[in-house]
């Protein structure tokens, strides 16, 4: 055992179980966030069904990882019948939206902490035959208990981005250690493959998948239906022109809130639906639309009528970009590196996003470069979106766009399915 990951290995576990430890003695007494935290992530409390088919385990972390479980998970169900699925999330808002979509076909539970004790709880609740983590759930423990009963591991989606490439390269030798039980990355991009060599990857493990989010898809039928039910929820009308937020993060609500403002002078049917990416921050947030003087609704008290609309739920992004007319997608204005852009383009939404788009590089130029969205900034904000709210056949154009390029790159899951398939040894 190479001495960093012996160091790893030990202070982590070490931390971890003391917080256990503490949540539980808490917990006695009275119930608060940190306990609850701790005591859902133990690996203590997952359960999972026991089954003679084959068991895959999805490993994610929130929303966007999720969708990729589900797009997998329905995509294996039509190819293999005898298969049981236990797919554990990081996030409160991940696993709400994997008990709405996936609660009838797999077994769901919270991610377990990184300590040697949680995963070897965990394994032995799941049971799993192949672990499959999504995306960039890089956690050595997991990875390393888990090699080491012969489990077969997997990376789908494998992105790192520019923006973390620095940080992994800080514990690369590390990750040699825990990269040798991988048995296979599916990368989602040429440039996450080339990040992936840098960290010393072996090249005969890597294969260029694509990204399954482009498999995203919704039904016609099912998007009509969502999208009467909340313009009905919000009472707005037909004609009314709605610009949603979705995903803000610090510093980029008074922009909008401003432009909203301004846009509405000129636009006396718009609407505003502002969807922050952390609920901790409405009372922020609501402060900020009191000092701008913008009248508003919070989601959980919404009156007959309301121009705005600050949302403190979680799960309900998907369903609002059905009603938008306008898609702005947060965490791209100030430099937290963006969101996922694909739900509002397989709803031809036209998008506009700002330039901290490092997360999501690869889609967000695709979108620019087949006109499906535009760049934007604090000082041009308020004219893109008035230029897309005012001209019809512009919007709807862009909003084609990005629909033809999601759709022109699917794909990406058939390849991951059958990867899986490979190491599943029917």
């Amino acid at each position: 055992m190479p001495a960093n990951y012996f160091f790893y290995r030990f202070i982590i576990t070490f931390v971890a179980e003391f917080l256990i430890k503490a949540a539980q003695i808490a917990d006695i007494f009275i119930k608060n966030k940190f306990s609850d935290f701790f005591l859902k992530r133990s690996g203590r409390k997952i359960i999972s069904s026991q089954t003679s088919s084959k068991k895959i385990w999805f490993f994610a972390s929130s929303v966007g990882e999720a969708s990729v479980c589900e797009i997998l998970i329905n995509q294996l169900t039509k190819s293999k019948k005898n298969l049981a699925f236990h797919v554990s999330i990081m996030t409160d808002s991940g696993l709400e939206t994997a008990k709405k979509n996936l609660s009838h076909i797999a077994d769901l539970s919270y991610s377990p902490i990184d300590s040697v004790f949680s995963i070897r709880k965990a394994l032995d609740s799941i049971q799993p035959d192949i672990l499959c983590l999504i995306e960039t759930e890089i956690w050595p423990n997991l990875i390393c208990e888990t090699g080491k009963k012969n489990i077969p591991i997997l990376i789908l989606n494998a992105r790192i981005s520019n923006k973390t490439i620095s940080s992994y390269m800080k514990i690369k030798h590390l990750l040699n250690h825990v990269f040798k039980y991988i048995k296979e990355f599916n990368a989602a991009s040429e440039l996450d493959k080339n990040n992936l060599l840098k960290l010393g990857v072996d090249r005969k493990k890597i294969q260029v998948s694509g990204n399954a989010k482009y498999d995203f898809e919704i039904k016609q039928e099912v998007i009509s239906k969502t999208k009467n039910i909340y313009m009905d929820i919000f009472g707005f009308k037909k004609n009314d022109k709605i610009l949603v937020c979705g995903s803000t993060r610090s510093g980029e609500e008074e922009i909008i809130i401003k432009a909203f403002l301004n846009l509405k002078k000129q636009i006396k049917s718009l609407k505003l639906i502002l969807v922050p990416r952390h609920l901790q921050r409405i009372e922020e947030i609501t402060k900020i639309f009191n000092e701008l003087g913008c009248d508003f609704s919070l989601r959980t008290e919404l009156k007959n009528k309301q121009d705005a609309v600050l949302c403190n739920t979680m799960g309900e992004l998907k369903n609002i970009y059905t009603i938008a007319d306008l898609v702005f997608i947060g965490g791209s204005m100030k430099n937290f590196g963006g969101q996922n852009l694909l739900e509002p383009a397989s709803l031809s939404k036209p998008l506009i996003f700002g330039k901290y788009m490092e997360h999501f590089k690869e889609i967000s130029e695709l979108i620019k470069n087949n006109k499906g969205g535009f760049e934007v900034n604090e000082s041009n904000f308020e004219k893109t979106a008035l230029s897309l709210l005012k001209n019809n056949d512009f919007a709807k154009t862009t909003g084609q766009n990005a629909f033809f390029a999601m759709s022109e790159n699917k794909g990406a899951a058939k390849g991951q399915i059958s990867t899986i398939i490979k190491y599943l040894d029917f």
